[in-house]
């Protein structure tokens, strides 16, 4: 055999390790038999699937905290992703967060019990303009001028679960101004 032919598959031996590592499956290295052939170590392995939806979950869900989401968002999903920023529990109906210049919410979780009447504080001591948005939770854009402070009422949903808030002022969201109401 040509050594240029060898190599060639060597290398395309190589190339289908890399690509089966993706895939799950084996990434046995590549060797070249007595006939100059490129042969694999091992045969070709296909990852199991995990035995139960449990342990997969397990093996993928981060280490949670209680500022963390307590699971699968009910209702319509905010349109940028949510990082725990500290979390704030209602007590006595009512609750405090700050919108930031940062594009964020200080804190962005808030714990409720069900069908609790929440009385939201947002207070905006920045100067870049947002809004409060949450069809989830039945609450319409709801404007927080820089350097105010809006009240925003709400009723936490009879279904436990997580509900996400958002900033719709376009690229805030984006940007990270989600946060997340935990019913529990």
């Amino acid at each position: 055999m040509h050594p240029i032919t060898s190599i060639a598959g060597v290398v395309c031996a190589g190339a289908l390790g890399i690509a089966l590592m993706g895939c799950g499956g084996s990434a046995a290295p590549a060797t070249t038999s007595a006939s100059g052939a490129a042969t694999s170590a091992s045969s070709p392995a296909v990852s199991a699937p995990a035995s139960s939806a449990a342990a997969a979950s397990s093996a993928a869900a981060p280490a949670s905290s209680a500022a963390a989401s307590s699971g699968a968002i009910i209702g319509q999903k905010a349109p940028g992703t949510y990082t725990a920023n500290g979390s704030t529990t209602v007590s006595g109906g009512k609750a405090q967060i700050q919108a930031l210049d940062t594009l964020k919410w200080q804190p962005n979780t808030i714990i409720a019990t069900p069908g609790e009447q929440v009385s939201l504080s947002i207070q905006n001591s920045g100067s870049t303009a947002h809004d409060f948005t949450s069809p989830a939770l039945k609450v319409s854009a709801t404007a927080i001028p820089a350097g105010k402070t809006v009240s925003v009422s709400f009723t936490a949903p009879s279904q436990a679960g997580t509900y996400q808030f958002w900033c719709s002022v376009p690229g805030h969201a984006a940007a990270g101004m989600v946060g997340e109401v935990v019913v529990k």
